[in-house]
């Protein structure tokens, strides 16, 4: 009997969890309609996601909301800047490939830029999964993620890796219009989430 009532809560704990995970999932979803809101909705998202793990405020519908409030601004700034960093750096190594004819000089061209490239994996990367309660000027922000990065190089290349490994099976999966609907519809988005807050968690700020 003992057996057969832990068995039954378990069961409705893991059905509890799967039900929060879809209402994450929804409520990024349509936060995220407006696109220049998809980098709050990505900040909050990752913070509720972690929160999940961490077993802190159950209410995820309010929760998300005052996440998003209080993440609106910053989150709106930094995906318009993770954008435009974008654009400038592949924009670049179009320009390399194109207009540099000396193998010598484009080697070390391309070295510089993939340089930056990688800290902007790092900067974007912890840009929508740290709290961004503090208000710190851009440069401050960049630097801080740099430092945070460096101090903590397993859990920046695992953040990474794990973000550019989901946005490729995300890529993949839009080839089965059907199987990427059901699973970036229901929990794909949350469960990234988790991923996230999982290695967040191991930081040392």
């Amino acid at each position: 009997m003992d057996n057969t009532s832990r068995d039954e809560n378990k069961a409705w704990s893991l059905l509890e969890r799967v039900g929060n995970l879809a209402i994450l999932n929804f409520l990024f979803l349509i936060s995220s309609l407006p696109l220049v809101t998809i980098g709050t909705a990505l900040l909050t998202v990752n913070q509720v996601g972690k929160n999940i793990l961490d077993d802190k405020d159950p209410y995820i519908f309010t929760t998300y909301i005052k996440y998003f409030k209080r993440n609106f601004k910053s989150g709106v700034k930094n995906w318009l800047l993770t954008l435009l960093f974008f654009v400038l750096i592949f924009g670049n190594l179009i320009m390399l490939e194109n207009n540099i004819v000396n193998p010598l000089l484009k080697m070390v061209a391309l070295s510089v830029v993939l340089i930056f490239l990688s800290l902007y994996l790092i900067v974007a990367t912890f840009a929508f999964n740290l709290d961004a309660e503090n208000k710190t000027s851009v440069k401050d922000t960049v630097i801080q993620n740099v430092v945070i990065g460096f101090q903590n190089p397993l859990v920046t290349i695992g953040l990474v890796l794990w973000n550019v490994l989901n946005l490729l099976f995300f890529a993949w999966l839009l080839t089965f219009a059907g199987f990427f609907l059901i699973y970036y519809f229901s929990i794909g988005f949350a469960l990234l989430s988790l991923g996230n807050g999982s290695l967040i968690r191991r930081l040392k700020q």
